[in-house]
């Protein structure tokens, strides 16, 4: 019928191009007119001396490499033209397959290929070993069905890409897959990932004591604060103490954790007005030391007091310059039924919803490997629902004595939590407040930055929006101490997050009335 083009350089202007109008041609005549739209989702990079986050969204290099000791008997000749076949989730049509080779029963493809995966916890991936004979129906030599986290766990290490064929007397075939996560709206912290909070950290950062000075050879002296971390990602900090060896901040920040093996890392910080800011060193902070399971099902973790301390503060190459004082408290969070968040269809959901396609070899089948019984360590995926805009948090059971996760179902929660309505919640004067950052119209390529109880440093941040029609479907949380007193602010940052700020736009509002009108 025809063709257009595309300009892909645009995407790099805007990411997202919508009601866009192409003609089509043929020989230089005009055949129609088609209308769509184009979006781009990079492959997220870690940053220097970080990990790749992880996310529910990426793409996925599978290899198909070999295959060894195949069932002959499978065939009527005794002869094998093998060739492999790539199913994913409950398609019917192969997203992949090998080219065909004559009589071995031990053939070596060396084929990869490259997929799109909207949801890493629940997507599996099928491999049919098929016998081409040009027949209608080929038949099947053997098969095998694995999901795509227990794929992806095995890999890195030796002798854990070769697996047995279901379906057949022998056979095995030695795969190996790679993921490349995606920057995709509900990809990263998404309602979907979301696991609720056991509680927050009262963390009082009052001072240190000769910490590093990196300005002793320009004739001055660190300028120092602190910065909270959890997971790689910077949760509070304090305010910069100018030309100090021994600052005092004296200031309390207060953190949502999730488990009680999650560690806080506070790091002391050297200020740059100019370049990016340098490292004096780190502190630990282990939940474990302040947090306990409990017999109380409203509360399922306990404090275990507050913890008054001075620890050295650690430089790399386990070498300490500095003490840093500080006392942390855990506080524990109310567990609530009922909290979820309205279900949108994000960017995610849309690639999930395209990829249904029948076609021979296609009947189902069921799991072939799991991890138990190769012995792999089970995927991180986090069950519990997602928690809604609220003062306090549905969080998890009690640590069982040998168990690896502490989330429980959603029926253990509503019968062990507690049933609120918005009036009794808006009562409570602190809490967690947990929201979902769906999407906007933005005038300029932003960070939407969320700041409570007058700090001056977000609570959270999206990434810096890669157009002007947002979709960030990201979840985050604070803590609000007086909900009388206390505001929201919500503000558009252009800057890049360590750089200076560049505010374009900002909301304030008082916190009972945005909640009120929210939840």
């Amino acid at each position: 019928m025809g063709s257009t083009s595309f300009e892909l350089s645009k995407l790099l202007e805007d990411a997202t191009q919508e009601d866009i109008h192409s003609l089509i041609l043929k020989d230089g005549k005009d055949r129609g007119e088609l209308k769509y739209d184009v979006s781009y989702y990079p492959v997220l990079e870690a940053a220097e001396g970080e990990e790749l986050p992880d996310t529910s969204a990426g793409i996925v290099r599978l290899t198909l490499h070999q295959a060894k000791d195949l069932d002959a008997s499978k065939s009527l000749s005794g002869d094998l033209n093998p060739m492999a076949k790539v199913f994913l989730g409950d398609s019917k049509k192969p997203s992949h397959a090998t080219a065909a080779f004559k009589h071995t029963n031990s053939p070596v493809w060396e084929s990869a290929h490259e997929f799109l995966c909207a949801d890493k916890s629940s997507s599996v991936v099928t491999i049919k070993v098929i016998d081409d004979r040009d027949f209608l129906k080929d038949p099947v030599i053997g098969y095998m069905s694995i999901k795509l986290t227990d794929l992806l766990s095995s890999m890195g290490e030796a002798g854990r890409d070769w697996f047995p064929l279901s379906g057949c007397q022998s056979g095995r075939i030695r795969i190996s897959a790679e993921w490349k996560p995606l920057n995709m709206a509900g990809s990263l912290h998404g309602a979907e990932q979301y696991t609720p909070p056991i509680g927050v950290v009262k963390l009082l950062l009052d001072k240190a004591t000769d910490v590093k000075n990196v300005e002793a050879t320009l004739g001055g002296k660190s300028d120092p604060y602190v910065r909270v971390l959890v997971n790689n990602e910077v949760k509070a900090r304090t305010e910069v103490i100018n030309n100090s060896l021994n600052p005092v901040w004296n200031e309390i920040v207060y953190i949502p954790v999730h488990s009680s093996r999650q560690s806080l890392l506070l790091e002391i910080m050297d200020y740059q007005n100019l370049t990016k800011d340098r490292s004096l060193g780190t502190v630990d902070l282990h939940l474990n030391d302040l947090a306990k399971p409990s017999q109380d099902p409203q509360y399922p973790f306990e404090s275990t007091g507050p913890k008054v301390t001075s620890d050295r503060i650690r430089l790399p190459g386990n070498a300490y310059k500095g003490v840093l004082h500080y006392c942390a408290t855990f506080i524990p969070a109310l567990a609530l039924n009922g909290v979820s968040f309205d279900k949108r269809d994000t960017a995610t959901k849309m690639v999930n919803d395209t990829i249904s396609m029948s076609s021979d070899h296609s009947a189902p089948v069921p799991l072939t490997i799991k991890s138990s019984t190769r012995s792999l360590s089970p995927p991180t995926v986090s069950t519990p629902s997602p928690a809604n805009s609220s003062p306090a948090s549905s969080s998890p059971a009690p640590e069982a004595d040998n168990t690896s996760q502490e989330a429980v179902s959603k029926e253990e929660q509503k019968t062990k939590g507690v049933d609120m309505s918005v009036e009794e919640l808006l009562a409570q004067q602190s809490g967690i407040i947990v929201f979902n950052i769906v999407a906007g119209n933005i005038a300029k390529k932003a960070r939407l930055e969320v700041l409570l109880n007058e700090g001056y440093w977000p609570c959270f941040s999206t990434t810096k929006a890669r157009s002007t029609r947002a979709e960030w479907d990201l979840t985050g949380e604070g803590f609000i101490k007086e909900i009388d007193f206390n505001r929201v602010w919500l503000r558009l940052n252009a800057a890049d997050e360590g750089d200076r700020d560049d505010v374009v736009a900002e909301w304030k509002g008082d916190a009972k009335a945005f909640l009120r009108s929210t939840l």
